[in-house]
């Protein structure tokens, strides 16, 4: 893997992180301890901010998540160096003081163009995201880069990526609402630890493998994947290893033609040759995990050098190899594996699918088994009208990790091919083998029927968690969390300004004249004023 650097010599490449801000990555070659090594910029520290709209407002909230504070630093704040504001953003963010819905919490992460704090909804204090904000003057030349994020953070649905909430803009900063990820970053575990066992390294590998392929599948690349964007999700009384992607600033969002990118970017270790030759496209991403599964599996990194150029020079010539000291007990499979990743040439390189059928991934096994309890209730699931399908979406974002692991698990086993989605011939599998006898192509096809809000043919992740919902789950206290989430005015009541005014703040493009058409289908009355008892009629008026 080319030369070993003398302990004294330790060769630093400068890059720009993704937080905006200068960091060194130092190669070291000792104890076995991972080869990438993060030292301070002490002219980057992270300092507060002083301007009061910022101010904490809850204590509560910085010592009830503190232990995810440290990890969540580098999570949100991407390089967004963001014309003028297009009818599109004015159309789809909502113009409002954030400080009316979120009690904004304590700074976690800063960059250069913007800053991600921790915060909790003033309807739902026990419930912490986290708030990236970005000042407007910084992105005011390239709007379309947030278009861009904003448009893949809606679109994407996956157990593997973080899960996009909310966006506002105020008169000086954009606010995206997001899932708090309170894990560690996988970067920092492999700093304390030095490598995985190949058991886990090749459990990780997969749900990387599996959100990668979510997004190809979407035509997304990622563009800038690396053990930093990567975050373990804490599960209470669980040692299941669950991670999220995050961090998609640098995204791109390509089109039915797959078009080829020409921007250099990314990171100087997990770059492919094609993206320094600077015309790629979206497998530049399936690079990136053979580096991270040789990093995972070794502590170091496959492509070596006493500086960016030669680092550089390694990886245009593919110049990597497996030493035997370090590699002799790591199976052929895993090496086969990283080779198929670590093509020069994209046309060879192994596609996610093909990765996650390969006979390294293939033999671990992450323990997921099938609930029939979920099942049932997926079966018995009644086709929901369209408000009601929307009121169940946003049910599952208030709900507590706990009340939702079940289901979680029962989606990722039926979920062969990791794609994300349920197929037909996965669910037939799935309740064929669980089920007292044979279900047809049109018994399945019946129930993904009454499950596909979006009719894709396929069941989405945050389809399949909306009807499978316990219904010792549709609680007095849940669904009044619900309630005073919806009721954006602080009425006591909701009506149709409420709905369009709370669909509005997740990006939806769903207007007025919709939502009466949502109401009336339940014979509801679009001038009516709903009360929490007639709220919760509403919602359990659904078979489970």
């Amino acid at each position: 893997m080319g030369d070993t650097e003398d302990a004294n010599n330790i060769p630093k490449i400068k890059k720009k992180s993704f937080r905006g801000e200068y960091k060194d990555y130092t190669q070291i070659q000792r104890s076995g301890k991972l080869a990438l090594e993060k030292e301070n910029n002490d002219e980057n520290k992270e300092e507060e901010e002083d301007n009061e709209f910022f101010k904490n407002e809850d204590d509560h909230i910085q010592m009830n998540q503190d232990r995810g504070l440290e990890q969540q630093k580098r999570q949100f704040v991407s390089q967004l160096s963001m014309p003028l504001e297009t009818p599109d953003v004015v159309r789809r963010i909502v113009s409002e003081n954030i400080k009316n819905i979120y009690k904004m919490g304590k700074l976690i992460g800063s960059g250069n163009f913007g800053t991600v704090r921790l915060a909790c909804p003033k309807s739902n204090p026990y419930k912490s995201v986290a708030v990236k904000s970005i000042p407007r003057e910084k992105i005011e030349e390239e709007i379309q880069m947030l278009e861009q994020e904003l448009l893949i953070l809606m679109e994407v649905d996956h157990p593997n990526i973080v899960k996009f909430y909310q966006v506002y803009r105020d008169k000086k900063y954009f606010h995206i609402v997001m899932e708090l990820c309170d894990g560690e970053e996988l970067f920092e575990h492999l700093t304390s630890i030095g490598k995985f066992s190949e058991r886990d390294a090749s459990i990780i590998i997969k749900q990387i493998l599996s959100a990668i392929k979510h997004l190809h599948d979407k035509n997304i690349a990622h563009r800038d994947l690396k053990p930093e964007n990567i975050i373990f999700m804490n599960s209470k009384g669980s040692n299941e290893i669950n991670i999220k992607l995050i961090d998609f600033g640098l995204s791109k969002l390509l089109g039915i033609d797959n078009k080829i990118m020409m921007t250099k970017l990314g990171t100087p270790y997990y770059v492919s040759p094609e993206v320094l030759e600077g015309i790629y496209d979206k497998r530049c991403d399936l690079w990136a995990v053979g580096v991270i599964a040789y990093i995972l599996l070794s502590g170091n990194p496959p492509f070596n050098g006493r500086n960016e150029v030669d680092v550089f020079n390694k990886i245009r010539c593919c110049d990597f190899e497996f030493p035997e000291k370090q590699w002799s007990y790591i199976s052929d499979e895993a090496k086969d594996f990283i080779s198929q990743l670590l093509h020069p040439q994209p046309d060879k390189r192994m596609s996610a699918e093909k990765g996650l059928q390969h006979k390294w991934l293939k033999s671990a096994s992450d323990n997921v088994e099938i609930c029939q309890d979920v099942l049932n209730r997926l079966q018995n699931f009644n086709h929901p009208k369209k408000l009601q399908q929307q009121l169940l979406l946003l049910l599952v974002n208030q709900m507590d990790e706990n009340e939702l692991k079940t289901s979680k698990k029962t989606f990722r086993a039926i979920d062969r091919d990791y794609s994300g989605l349920i197929s037909p011939g996965e669910l037939k599998n799935a309740l064929s083998m669980s089920n007292k006898g044979e279900l047809t192509d049109e018994d399945i096809e019946n129930i993904i029927k009454r499950v596909d809000y979006d009719n894709n043919g396929e069941i989405n992740y945050s389809e399949f968690l909306s009807c499978t919902i316990d219904e010792g789950n549709l609680s007095e206290h849940n669904l009044f969390e619900l309630f005073k989430y919806l009721d954006v005015f602080s009425q006591g009541y909701l009506n149709k300004e409420s709905f369009v005014k709370t669909f509005q703040r997740a990006g939806k493009n769903i207007n007025e004249e919709m939502v009466v058409g949502m109401l009336q289908e339940l014979n509801i009355d679009p001038l009516s004023k709903i009360n929490f008892q007639d709220f919760c009629k509403i919602v359990r008026n659904i078979s489970f």
